[in-house]
């Protein structure tokens, strides 16, 4: 069967090296893999959409590299996994035009997954992510929030907490005025700015730290960020409001592309995925490619994969994890697992009660390449990151 896709759904991915099965491959090719690793570390590549003949090119080199090509289809697309050395297969495709290997190119695969630091362009100027671990601060000016629901629904109240994060050691206020907890309804967009306009501009005018907006609907984030605010955090990755990324384009603000599976109303109805991670990668490099068109640019992409968003407790683990595979769409990584669902099922605990569960999520995300954790108890989880980055070696 031949295969034709578009130039640009067909791209290269490298997720590093690997000393033990990938769980999302099919159970057919464990039986192989096992073999090849035998306590060695390989190198796993994923090309999405494969043309026939770069298939072909591929398990010829899997057989000069002891390696192996296992081809899959997960979340409306293909893919093509090669796992086996690295340098062979990189200096096959360092070949130039006449390399037997035609597709994308491999060595830029592995310098996008080694990119650790990355720079935002800020109205009040940049901010470096990578050279420690950044705190971003959770305000919810709801009455329905998951965890804090109707705590600070009051203006002076989420200001004060606002200041209170601020202090206590938030690099980044993400205020948000519709919950998206499961089961969650839609707010009224007038609604919506009243409960967090407010906040935004007086907080923009108090703070140090740079404020962003939480909302998917295009009238607020371009109303939040006339009054302060710095960046976009869109839980939809801009699918449910087509203005949004006019909105994004035209300010040049930092935007924060979230994976989700449906809605928050049905997302947690059963979710399902044939292969997680290359799911989430193949959406957030989706997302990325979608924006990029539409002129933003790409050092002001940050990437979440949505933990609990469309995810049962296994997911959510399993992402946490693998985490490090995201380093492949070469973009920072921000994380938020505070007090969510998953903790709560892990240590039969409610959601007051999550902050130790919440403490072991963030280490292991920062362990794993997350450059920003977006968490409700400031205070600790500052700590817990400052003591993940000694560990790690980054500042401190």
């Amino acid at each position: 069967m031949s295969r034709t896709y578009p130039p640009h759904r067909r791209r290269v991915l490298y997720l590093g090296e690997i000393s033990e099965p990938l769980p999302w491959l099919p159970p057919n090719t464990h039986s192989t893999i096992v073999p090849i690793l035998d306590g060695a570390r390989v190198g796993a590549f994923i090309i999405e959409n494969p043309l026939t003949e770069e298939i072909r090119s591929l398990e010829r080199a899997a057989q000069q590299s002891n390696g192996i090509v296992s081809i899959f289809k997960a979340g409306g697309a293909e893919f093509c996994v090669y796992i086996g050395s690295r340098e062979q297969i990189c200096e096959k495709a360092a070949g130039g035009p006449e390399s037997e290997l035609g597709c994308e190119d491999f060595v830029g695969a592995v310098n996008r997954h080694k990119e650790s630091q990355f720079t935002l362009a800020l109205r009040n100027g940049p901010m470096t992510l990578g050279e420690r671990t950044k705190v971003m601060g959770i305000l919810n000016v709801t009455p329905d929030s998951f965890s804090d629901g109707g705590r600070f629904l009051n203006m002076d109240a989420a200001i004060a907490h606002g200041e209170k994060m601020a202090e206590d050691g938030a690099d980044i206020i993400d205020v948000g005025g519709e919950s998206t907890r499961p089961g969650s309804d839609a707010v009224p967009l007038e609604e919506e700015a009243k409960r967090v306009l407010p906040v935004v501009k007086h907080l923009s005018k108090t703070l140090r730290v740079p404020v962003s907006i939480d909302t998917c609907k295009a009238e607020i984030a371009r109303r939040a960020l006339e009054a302060g605010a710095q960046l976009v955090n869109d839980i939809s990755a801009l699918r449910f409001d087509e203005e949004m990324i006019k909105v994004v384009r035209d300010t040049g603000c930092p935007l924060i592309l979230m994976h989700m599976m449906g809605t928050p109303k049905v997302m947690q109805q059963d979710p399902r995925y044939d292969a997680l991670i290359p799911e989430i990668i193949h959406f957030l490099q989706e997302r990325i490619d979608f924006t990029l068109q539409a002129g933003v640019k790409l050092e002001q992409i940050i990437v979440d994969p949505g933990i609990g968003f469309g995810k049962t407790v296994e997911h959510n683990l399993g992402i946490l994890r693998w985490l490090g595979q995201l380093r492949s769409l070469g973009r920072p990584i921000l994380i938020g697992t505070s007090r969510k669902a998953s903790i709560g099922k892990v240590l039969d605990s409610e959601v007051w009660d999550r902050m130790e569960g919440t403490a072991a999520t963030v280490a292991i995300a920062i362990a794993n390449g997350a450059h920003i954790v977006r968490v409700h108890d400031v205070k600790q989880m500052a700590r817990v990151a400052k003591m993940t980055d000694a560990i790690m070696g980054k500042e401190w």
